[in-house]
């Protein structure tokens, strides 16, 4: 486990993913992008794409349930991550916990 040190808790996450984590990170990632016109192509013969922005959003949700393992309050009581805990925390507190997170889940991203 890698700990987390944020202004009033500790979070224990993950230091790797394994195959269906990885999967579930990037089939969460991929939600959003769709064809546009099937058949239709751009100058590199490559199909034109649109992406749905939300999904961003929902794969760092993904990611977060699947690497955060154990929340510790300073006074020493255990919470679960819920959503809710990850957007009540200050931006500074979100950012460092989202920036550990992205180094473990990295890989997912290629």
């Amino acid at each position: 486990m890698k700990t987390v040190k944020l202004s009033n808790a500790t979070v224990e996450i993950i230091e790797k993913l394994n195959w269906g984590q990885q999967d579930r990170i990037r089939t969460a990632m991929l939600g959003g992008v769709r064809v546009k016109d099937i058949g239709k192509v751009d100058q590199n013969d490559n199909p034109e794409l649109e992406l749905d922005p939300s999904y961003i959003s929902k794969s760092k949700y993904v990611s977060l349930e699947i690497c955060v393992q154990k929340i510790i309050n300073d006074d020493g009581t255990t919470v679960s991550y819920t959503r809710k805990w990850m957007d009540e925390l200050s931006i500074e507190d979100g950012d460092i916990l989202m920036s550990a997170v992205q180094e473990v889940t990295g890989s997912a991203k290629k």
